[in-house]
Parts: structure tokens; sequence; C-alpha cells
């Protein structure tokens, strides 16, 4: 059963091209799923959607771009809330709305001011992401973008979501397809774990390419600044056996939960190398607070670029506050690259600082970058100022700090617990 939901106010929002339900609208507030296999039982409180009862293929708090046209709205609130213990939503949660743009001469224009998502109770089986979601077939001379003008907030206050929260955007290049000019921006985002589970946090976008070597594509996501706030719950691992899933990165040796900037990913992983494809993330800043919560992987200052393509990311000022919770895993104040060709360049950052006190534990410490081929893991130094403070006696940091490079200040307030006396 096929079926679309929506909330009519007096704001006028502009709706034209092929959508995919409708014409045209006057909303401030929006949500559609592209499929309800079940009827399904919607709240309305105060211009948002409360999904309470239901099973959704993808649920959107935006409209979908089928083919070609515009979308814009104010503000998209979406809450997940039910008691039932099988998935509401067995795909994606999208933010801003889908954008699936084909044909010759089609172009695709979505633009939203303020995003927010709030997971009570229920399961996801997908990604979460704060941005729309766009699988670009973009001709030459035409375009496909995305912004998020306003704020983005993701609150995760219980229930499971299977795979990644990503706060930006996600673009993908589809097999045998140009996608000129594709790209998703996002002003601020807020990511919030207050309970519940997530398979991995992302402050920044994700961009992908599925198996092609030979079309053109220029496919991007920017996201101005990024918090993500973690108080409590679990985070387990980005990593995905199955290539086909949507956040795709298949070597699992280095666990990784979160990624303060973006992720560059290929969906069944092939060396693309060889093409004219670049992909590009950014974020301007980035702030992580944990405060209670576990984290089952590592955490990376910076980005993330997996397999074998061409990209370019970039990541500004990075702060990391680390004062409660166990982190299982490694704290790089810098990037990783997983399984790239040995010509990919790093990730860059301008600065790091991070900060430990109260009583969290981590694994291991590394100031700078990390790459990582197959089961080899090596790590290096990089360019940027990285500083550590250690705020508290009750800190613990089991296998100490490696120190890269030179530009790297230790200090500390008090003793702190470093069990293996390394740092």
């Amino acid at each position: 059963m096929s079926k679309s939901l929506f909330k009519k106010t007096a704001a006028a929002v502009a709706v034209t091209g092929a959508l995919a339900t409708g014409s045209a609208f006057a909303a401030t507030s929006y949500f559609a799923t592209t499929e309800a296999t079940e009827d399904v039982v919607d709240v309305l409180v105060d211009d948002t959607f409360v999904a309470t009862r239901g099973i959704f293929d993808d649920l959107s708090a935006g409209r979908s771009i089928i083919g070609s046209g515009t979308f814009k709205a104010d503000t998209l609130r979406l809450v997940i809330d039910t008691s039932s213990s099988s998935s509401i939503v067995e795909g994606d949660v999208l933010g801003a709305g889908l954008m699936r743009i084909n044909g010759p001469g089609s172009s695709g224009q979505l633009e939203v001011g303020d995003v927010s998502i709030t997971i009570n109770k229920g399961v996801i089986s997908g990604t979460v992401l704060g941005g729309a979601s766009i699988n670009s077939h973009v001709k030459e001379g035409q375009s496909a973008t995305a912004t998020v003008t306003g704020k983005t907030t993701i609150t995760v206050n219980g229930g499971e979501v299977k795979e990644a929260i990503v706060g930006g955007g996600k673009v993908r290049k589809n097999d045998n397809a140009t996608a000129y000019a594709t790209s998703h921006t996002s002003n601020e985002v807020e990511i919030n774990i207050n309970g519940g589970s997530v398979g991995g946090v992302v402050g920044g976008g994700w961009v992908n390419v599925r198996t092609d070597s030979t079309s053109y594509a220029r496919v991007s996501s920017k996201v101005n600044s990024v918090v993500i706030n973690i108080n409590g719950g679990t985070i387990n691992s980005l990593q995905n056996d199955d290539d086909k899933a949507a956040l795709s990165i298949t070597n699992n040796e280095e666990p990784i939960a979160i990624v303060a900037g973006g992720v560059s990913s290929l969906r069944e992983a092939t060396d693309v190398s060889s093409a004219d494809i670049l992909r590009t993330t950014e974020v301007g800043s980035a702030v992580i607070n944990i405060t209670g919560g576990q984290i089952n992987g590592s955490i990376i200052g910076g980005s993330v670029i997996a397999e074998k393509s061409k990209d370019v990311a970039t990541v500004g000022s990075v702060q990391m506050n680390l004062i409660g919770g166990e982190i299982d895993g490694t704290v790089y104040t810098g990037s990783m690259k997983i399984d790239t060709n040995d010509t990919q360049s790093m990730p860059t950052m301008k600065s790091s600082t991070l900060v430990l006190g109260g009583d969290v534990k981590v694994n291991k410490i590394v100031t700078g970058d990390a790459t990582l081929v197959g089961n080899e893991l090596k790590t290096s130094a990089n360019s940027a100022t990285h500083e550590i403070v250690i705020d508290s006696t009750n800190v613990v940091i089991e296998e100490g700090i490696e120190v890269l490079g030179d530009h790297v200040t230790v200090g500390a307030t008090g003793n702190f617990n470093d069990q293996n006396d390394s740092a």
C-alpha cells in the first residue's frame, strides 16, 4: 500500500516539476513515505508528524523529486515513536527529502530551512540523514543541488538505528551515469544521542559512487558546522559486512564509531580511480562532546575516505571534549584512509583540540592520521596543530598516547591514570 502524508498550513511553499505525489501545496511541515506496506497511524502535534505505527520503506520529512523539479520549505519536523519491536522503517529516514534526477535536460533544486528528527522508540533498518538523499544522473549543463539553510537537529532518545546517523546529506552517482554539478550543503548540524543504539555517527555528509569506471562525476557534500553530543546510549561501528548497505565501508579491521567530518565510500567496492570522478566532502568546524554512553569503535576527528576513487576531503577546526563514557577504540585527532590507492591524498584539517576529563575511559590516542589497507594499519603525522589537555585524575588511557609530528602539545591539569605508563 502506497501512502503519502502531509500537513497543510497557511504558509506558502512552492513545489514545481515532476514530483512523486501531487503538484503543489502550501505547507510548513511536509511528511512523505515512498511506500507504506501497512496502514500508517500518524499524529500531528504542533505541525510535527509523529510516526506511531506502520511499516515504511523510506520515511522522509521532505518532498520527493523524481526526474526533475523544485521543492522549498521552511521547517521540516519528524518524530518516530513506536513501541513495536520490528522495524517501523525498513529503509532510510531522510530529513530534507529525496532527489532522483535523470533524463535529458533534467535538473533539480531542493531548499529547506530547519530540519528536526527525533527518535524516541522503534527500529530503523537503514540510515538516518539530516539532509537529503540525491541519486544523480545529471547531464552536462544541468545540476542537482540540495541545501539546508538553517539548523539540522537529530535527537535519539531510544530505539535502534541499525545503520549510521549522518548529519549532512547523501550524494550518489549511480551505475553508468554521468553526474555533473551534484551537491548538498547543510549549514548547521547538531546530533544528540541520549539513549538507544545507532550504527555509527557521521557529523558531515557522505558521498558515494556505485560500481562504474567510465562515467564522469562531480559529487560533493558540505557542512558549515557540526556539533555531536553523546550523553548515553550505544554507538556501534559504521562498517557493514554487506557492501550494498547504505554506508558501505566493508573493511572492519579498525571499527569506526564516530566521524566528525565527512565520509567518501564506494558502493560495491571497485577501483574507479582511472575514471573522471571526483568526490568532495567539506566540514567547516566540528565539536564532539561525550559525557556518557558506550562507544564501540574508534573516533575520527577529521574525515574518512574509503576505497579507490579520487577524493578531496577537508575539515577546519575540531574540538573533542571527552568527559564520560567508555570508548572501546582509538581516538584519532586526524583523518583516515581505508583501502585507497597509494596516490590518494589524506584528508586535510587545520587544528584539533582534545580535552579528556571526568572518568572517561579510552583505549588509545593518536595525534595524527591513519591509513588502513587490508589488515595493516599505519599512523602518520599531519601538518595540523594538535593539542591534548587531560583534566582529571580519573581519566584512563589504556594504551597511552602516540604523539606524531612537531605540532603537538600535551598537557595535564593533574595526574591521570595511564595504565601502561606510555604517554
